[in-house]
């Protein structure tokens, strides 16, 4: 149903080219490769001709850059990738130079490729990491969207299916690369399911697709239906169905890879999972709310990142928890104005229903404190104004805790999902404050928008570390750029992975 097209791809090992069968040789080459006069390349043959070729100025190992040859008489095909300099080369070149070479090889109809890094020298990162980040890069950017083409596009036949990573010790690599093919499998599978249109992806589909998914990767999952969520008193999450004429869904998922005595504490990870809004009767504009298909990634991150330490079996307990439901227009919708008694029992004057990812995220937040969790996360593609901060940049992240901060800046340096802090001051909760209840829904008119969203958030966490990532300025694309694709992204997967494999080393 979901992983299109991502599990035929395969990364295998070996210690020379001529172990593997291929169509295909790529090799990377610094600047000062050719500087040094150092060509080594995956044999003599390509050596000569590579040689003459740079002599010719036919190439200059630029970023990016892609020559592609023959040996003498074409016998081999080879890429040579210019990899820019030495001294700039990091992790995330290494997921860019993964893009790269994957579509150098399908763009010339290569399936199998061989890529040598026999020859490479790294000195600013491990070839651990640049294992893991190639295979990231390289499985992201043959994800495509194609499920609804009655006639699929050209490249379909073109398929890379297999890249022969070729190392003088594999098994130091093994590792690395069966982790970047998983993170890169998991927010490909994100993509479709952020992808999926609301007439496809409904809150009842959504919870058909995480019970498949619980039983594939051993999670233990728990589904509250609409009159239980009322009997529990989550009225911020039924004020936002009202106008569907579907109902909504709690969905509670866990996750034990370090123990299941009962004194035991997991990790808490909540995801916004509106499967389409339109914004109920405050209406959003026409133009984009397409795209409002995705404001469900929160919750696909959150349920994809435990199946990706499912997978991994990493040594954490994680707790998922994902209200689901549409916001949409209706007879029956809430009105701007009406009050709503939240699951904490605070009131909340909605004086916009298109703030409506805050309210189903404050009774899962509230709901999830009963659970003891050590922290609290959440995710959401909740405000627009975070791209007028941040741009497509960096993931707005806010938070109780400095600790659980820092190691966000660390997984988002790693995943190159970036985060930035912004304040919290107390002075914002005047932002909020409502003259009929005990908090409205929305801040002050252009002013600290996203911020005004975690503020009002944070009064529904207690006194439990917790953390705030907003991923709306980073989840959609307009166009593919090296591993990133056009549409939604599946935005937060890697950086809540590696987020929680950092909180596995910590334990």
């Amino acid at each position: 149903m979901i992983f299109v097209a991502v599990d035929e791809f395969e990364f295998i090992l070996r210690k020379s080219v001529d172990e593997t069968q291929c169509d295909a040789v790529a090799i990377g080459l610094f600047e000062e490769n050719l500087q040094r006069n150092e060509l080594e390349s995956a044999n003599a043959l390509s050596e000569e001709k590579l040689s003459k070729l740079v002599e010719k100025k036919e190439f200059a190992a630029k970023e990016g850059e892609v020559l592609t040859f023959y040996t003498s008489g074409k016998q081999q095909k080879f890429f040579a990738i210019g990899l820019g300099k030495e001294s700039a080369f990091s992790t995330e070149n290494a997921r860019k130079l993964g893009a790269i070479v994957s579509k150098a090889a399908r763009k010339a109809k290569v399936k199998k490729l061989a890529f040598s890094m026999l020859d490479l020298k790294l000195n600013l990162i491990s070839f651990e990491d640049f294992t893991r980040s190639f295979c990231e890069g390289a499985l992201l950017s043959q994800y495509k969207y194609s499920k609804y083409k009655a006639q699929k596009p050209e490249e379909e036949d073109a398929k890379l299916s297999q890249i022969a990573l070729i190392f003088e010790s594999p098994e130091k690599i093994e590792r690395s690369a069966f982790k970047g093919k998983i993170l890169a499998q998991m927010q490909n599978a994100a993509r479709d399911l952020d992808n999926s249109p609301g007439n496809d992806l409904t809150p009842i589909k959504f919870s058909e697709i995480a019970n498949e998914l619980s039983k594939k990767y051993n999670l233990n999952m728990t589904v509250f239906e609409k009159a239980e969520i009322e009997r529990m008193g989550m009225n911020g999450l039924i004020a936002v169905n009202k106008g569907s004429d579907l109902p909504p869904k709690l969905l509670v998922l866990r996750y034990f890879g370090k123990d299941i005595s009962p004194a035991s504490t997991a990790l808490a990870l909540v995801g916004k999972g509106v499967t389409f809004d339109a914004g109920g009767i405050s209406l959003k504009p026409s133009d984009g709310m397409e795209r409002m298909k995705g404001d469900k990634a929160g919750a696909v991150a959150v349920l994809m990142a435990l199946c990706a330490a499912s997978a991994l079996k990493l040594k954490i307990n994680v707790i998922g928890v994902l209200p689901i439901t549409e916001n949409m227009p209706d007879g029956k919708a809430t009105r701007p104005g009406d009050i709503v008694t939240m699951y904490n029992k605070k009131t909340v004057e909605i004086q916009n229903t298109d703030a409506e990812g805050r309210l189903i995220l404050a009774d899962a937040l509230a709901y999830t404190q009963t659970l003891k969790p050590s922290a609290i996360i959440d995710i959401a593609t909740l405000t627009g104004a975070c791209s007028v901060a941040l741009g497509a940049e960096a993931i707005a992240i806010m938070a109780n805790n400095s600790e659980l901060v820092q190691t966000f800046r660390e997984a988002g340096l790693d995943s190159f999902e970036r985060v930035w802090e912004l304040p919290m001051w107390k002075e914002y909760d005047d932002y909020i404050k409502s003259d009929v209840a005990d908090m409205k829904n929305i801040g002050r008119k252009g002013q600290a928008g996203t911020i005004a969203g975690a503020v009002f958030l944070r009064h529904f966490v207690g006194d439990f570390p917790w953390v705030h990532l907003d991923i709306a300025s980073v989840d959609w694309s307009d166009d593919d750029r090296y591993y990133k694709t056009k549409g939604s992204d599946g935005a937060g997967v890697r950086l809540l992975t590696y987020f929680l494999e950092k909180m596995e080393s910590k334990q």
